[in-house]
């Protein structure tokens, strides 16, 4: 039985990624972790997939679709966010 690995980072670069595709990525990663800098010295291997996600985010290489989505954040975790600077785009529901 042949199995295959896939890793996430093969998408970062694809045409069709939506915004809401790409932040389900990115929370589904740990991204509250990520953006309240509390990310654990075991997850290094996914920081620079985590990195590159988040400016492409930033940079908006991903079109916003009519797709809704609800972030998977606590009003908490919102207000940190928000409070530490972070783009509207990772604390506002699409």
């Amino acid at each position: 039985m042949t199995s295959t690995y896939f890793h996430p980072s093969l998408l970062l670069n694809e045409k069709n990624l939506s915004l809401d595709l790409a932040l389900k990525l990115f929370y589904k990663y740990d991204g509250v972790a990520f953006l309240l800098d509390e990310y654990a010295e075991t997850d290094c291997k996914n920081i620079a997939f985590m990195n590159e996600l988040y400016q492409n985010i930033i940079d908006v290489r991903y079109e916003n679709t009519a797709h809704q989505y609800i972030l998977p954040i606590t009003k908490v975790e919102k207000f940190k966010i928000n409070k530490k600077g972070v783009p509207s785009v990772f604390y506002t529901n699409l």
